[in-house]
């Protein structure tokens, strides 16, 4: 659904529900979802690949999994004979874990003292989730998951830890997920964001929390979300016109609503989305994060240009958004960054990163001109740019022993024939989607390679 952005009634209408807490109250809740749902049962994963395997004995031991992310310890005293353990990479069958369980062996055995399981977790694990949601589960004989007891996190080691008395399939699900984790936005455009339940006490066992069959929106009873509404986007409440903003007039609830991206594509073109709130039975405090990335329409283009002189190698990074559209030709406002060495006679080399200067409307700095077959000779298919640092910014080298401060716009770099003494061609494209090429001018003492894309 196209939006557009940042309007002044919507900072209104947040204001307004964060203060009466919700759009229409607890009666504007999802329903009907958030009901008892019988346990996942499934069916037990199949064989990924060789199992690695040890022989342990009364006096305890180790042993990890063929890919390292699991590691079982075994206590001595825990084992009476020698016992080959091993573990298995099977497919995992909870779907909403990373692709890959365990089997561990001998199926079903019961050990004199608990051995501890460590699941190394990465950012697969914890996309739209966190660390602290991650649970270990097995798969019980009637084929539920049921998560075993309280976990250990050991956010240094990168683990979560669990024990158990017998051996069976295993898994590792984030409990609470924001739901997509992960997404691409055009501007101007929504996404809806949930946050989702996938692991729920049985209904006649609240002590046993088991696999839901699938992820299901949480009750908006039972969490506190902080800052009123807990919702923020790059670590600005609501967001903003620039990084996007959080819907709170149209939210079906406080945890069920839609994120707007901008109508010009930020740079960087990934944001995060994060909730962060607390369950009412609990003091801890949970972050849920979705990293959001932002695609453009089709009137912007993003890459890099590098920038050469015998005194200086940079490369800018560059996002152009459309300024003037006319019928022969297309204006484009850049902004980035440009990083490089400058290296001046007399002066220590001096390494830089400076923001580069879109400039305005009335005055663009960064700035490119695209022009099409409707252009007239010699402009048709041609186009040009320049890199130039934000205004007023500069650069400090020593040279000599003394610092000497010089205008960031030395390192500027105009990549339009017009503008070198000795002439030449005009740029010309053979595709608008694609602009990238080599220019130099010996006069200036200056060559550019670039390539950018449109979006």
């Amino acid at each position: 659904m196209k939006r557009t952005m940042w309007r002044g009634a919507m900072l209104a209408g947040a204001m307004l529900l964060a203060a009466c807490g919700g759009g229409g109250g607890k009666d504007a809740a999802l329903g009907g979802g958030n009901g008892p749902q019988p346990p996942g049962a499934t069916a037990v994963g199949q064989s990924l690949g060789e199992a690695s395997s040890t022989v342990i004995g009364a006096a305890g031991g180790s042993l990890a999994s063929p890919d390292g992310r699991l590691s079982i310890q075994i206590p001595a005293g825990a084992l009476t004979t020698d016992t080959t353990v091993s573990i298995e990479p099977i497919s995992d069958m909870t779907r909403q874990g990373n692709g890959t369980a365990y089997r561990l062996s001998p199926h079903g055995e019961n050990f004199a003292l608990p051995v501890t399981l460590s699941f190394h977790y990465g950012a697969a694990d914890v996309a739209g989730s966190s660390a602290d949601q991650l649970m270990p589960l097995y798969q019980r004989a009637d084929g539920i998951w049921q998560v075993a007891g309280t976990p250990t996190l050991d956010p240094q080691a990168g683990t979560v830890s669990v024990q158990t008395a017998h051996f069976s399939d295993w898994s590792l699900i984030a409990r609470l997920l924001l739901s997509p984790p992960e997404a691409g936005v055009k501007v101007g455009e929504s996404l809806r964001l949930r946050v989702l339940e996938c692991v729920a006490p049985l209904v006649d066992d609240v002590d046993v929390h088991v696999l839901l069959p699938g992820c299901r929106p949480i009750d908006d009873d039972d969490y506190m979300l902080y800052g009123g509404d807990g919702w923020s986007v790059n670590g600005i409440k609501w967001g903003n016109g620039s990084v996007g903003l959080i819907d709170l007039v149209n939210a079906v609830s406080n945890t069920d609503l839609e994120y707007l991206a901008p109508d010009v594509k930020p740079d960087p073109a990934v944001v995060a989305v994060s909730v962060d709130f607390q369950h009412l039975g609990s003091s801890k405090r949970t972050t849920l994060v979705s990293n959001l990335t932002i695609i453009g329409d089709g009137r912007s283009y993003s890459g890099s240009a590098r920038i050469r002189r015998s005194d200086l190698d940079a490369t800018a990074t560059i996002n152009w958004n459309i300024a003037d559209e006319q019928v022969d030709v297309s204006d484009y406002t850049g902004s980035g960054v440009l990083q490089g060495t400058l290296t001046m006679s007399g002066c220590a080399p001096l390494p830089f990163s400076i923001a580069v200067s879109a400039g305005s409307a009335d005055s663009p700095a960064t700035r490119m001109s695209v022009f099409n077959d409707l252009a007239s000779p010699p402009y048709q298919n041609a186009y040009f740019f320049y890199v130039e640092p934000a205004e007023g910014a500069t650069l400090t080298l020593e040279c000599s022993g003394q610092s000497v401060t010089i205008p960031a716009s030395t390192v500027a770099a105009w990549v339009d024939s017009r503008t070198c003494p000795s002439g030449g061609d005009l740029l010309y494209h053979t595709n608008p989607d694609h602009l990238s090429g080599s220019w130099s001018c010996a006069a200036r003492d200056l060559g550019v390679d670039w390539d950018f894309v449109r979006e």
